[in-house]
């Protein structure tokens, strides 16, 4: 039975579910309750140059040494992108596209202009930090009866177009993602996709205390 709405594909730091039920005060026990671990195929995370998470699409170009794939494990594929999968609340939505920066007056995106149809990109990025894609990823960890194993959800992605070089994370966005990364792992997410998707970008808090206790 087809949802009402798309669920949310969370990648960065609202892997956090305690940032997320930070953030999402309209319904918190709906918006910030993980629903699954899923997949996206074909996309590559990284830290951009404002110094936060993005998902690059295979469709835009990307000046990366880390997006071929090394090794494959034996159950889950190492490329691509993992996160969580919310249910959200509208009003919580909106609450969260505030703190995305998604620019609430940007036009409609026309397909012939962008390459990408309307139901996958309606609007065109303007001058936020973020815009709004609609896509699909495939569910690997159910964690609530809403959802199965191998299903394919369509769901809300925050992508920053404007900004696809890979660059290092602000200070304080490491410790956020550490948090995330380390509540998300006790859910499902692949310790070996951290390993070697994240970590290049952000260190584990032990390392980060290192780093900066040299550079005093």
């Amino acid at each position: 039975m087809p949802r009402p709405r798309p669920l949310y594909f969370a990648y960065g730091s609202n892997l956090s579910v305690t940032q997320m039920i930070a953030r999402c005060q309209y319904n918190p026990s709906v918006s910030a309750k993980p629903l699954a671990v899923a997949h996206l195929p074909d996309w590559t995370w990284i830290i951009n140059q404002r110094g936060y998470a993005n998902v690059v699409p295979p469709s835009l170009e990307l000046d990366s040494s880390l997006s071929e794939a090394t090794t494959t494990d034996d159950v889950l594929p190492s490329t691509g992108v993992y996160g969580l999968l919310y249910a959200m609340d509208r009003e919580d939505e909106q609450s969260l596209d505030v703190y995305e920066g998604v620019d609430v007056g940007r036009r409609s995106n026309k397909d012939s202009e962008s390459g990408q149809p309307s139901h996958v990109r309606p609007t065109e990025q303007g001058s936020g930090a973020y815009n709004k894609w609609y896509i699909d990823v495939r569910v690997v960890k159910a964690l609530d009866v809403t959802v199965e194993v191998d299903e394919i959800e369509r769901v809300l992605v925050y992508v920053d177009e404007l900004r696809i070089k890979e660059s290092g994370p602000r200070d304080e966005y490491v410790d956020r993602m550490n948090r995330g990364i380390q509540e998300a792992m006790t859910l499902g997410l692949p310790a070996s996709w951290v390993e070697r998707v994240v970590r290049p970008f952000i260190p584990a808090a032990a390392d980060e205390k290192t780093r900066k206790s040299e550079l005093r």
